[in-house]
């Protein structure tokens, strides 16, 4: 996996991590599809933690059933900071659920494809670009032999998600290997 670089966004680590505090440890990380939300929650976990804050972390996705399986007693309970991914896959009652905790923890940032409430006010939005797509073909595998052309039509036929996108490649490299 290929570790959250900020400058992808023209952002540092230091810009996100003064705004988080701006915005009282409350964010929002919206973006499509394959454009590095999950990556970034990662990333920010581990520089939340190497500031010596305890983090927990949440994961829903369409395959979970969301509202049964998210750790409300543990929530409710804590006064660590808080990152809840796929935070869309909650329903607007658990959303106002989870809102409420709000006030009694170190912090809380959610991603989503959409930001869904002006109470936890925007963070980071990704995005992603072919150029984005071909410098992790240049990272990941340095002598591939895919074509910039062919990495935009990869770019484009994924809809810019970037996980389907490198999988594409993936594919397709691996048909390059002789057997």
């Amino acid at each position: 996996m290929l570790p959250f670089d900020p400058l992808w966004l023209d952002e540092s680590w230091e810009s996100i991590l003064r705004r988080l505090e701006s915005q009282d440890g409350l964010g929002t990380v919206c973006g499509p599809h394959g454009s590095g939300k999950t990556t970034f929650l990662d990333a920010l976990e581990g520089h939340l933690r190497d500031r010596g804050i305890d983090v927990e972390k949440v994961f829903l996705n369409r395959d979970s059933p969301s509202v049964g399986t998210f750790p409300w007693e543990r929530l409710e309970a804590s006064r660590s900071f808080w990152l809840v991914d796929g935070e869309e896959q909650l329903g607007h009652r658990a959303h106002r659920r989870l809102l409420r905790s709000r006030s009694s923890l170190a912090g809380l940032v959610v991603n989503n494809h959409q930001p869904r409430s002006a109470e936890l006010p925007l963070l980071l939005q990704t995005r992603t670009s072919p150029g984005m797509l071909s410098s992790f073909m240049r990272r990941l595998a340095p002598d591939h032999s895919l074509a910039d052309s062919m990495i935009g039509d990869l770019f484009h036929r994924s809809g810019g998600n970037l996980r389907d996108a490198l999988w594409d490649c993936y594919d397709q490299l691996a048909d390059e290997v002789p057997r």
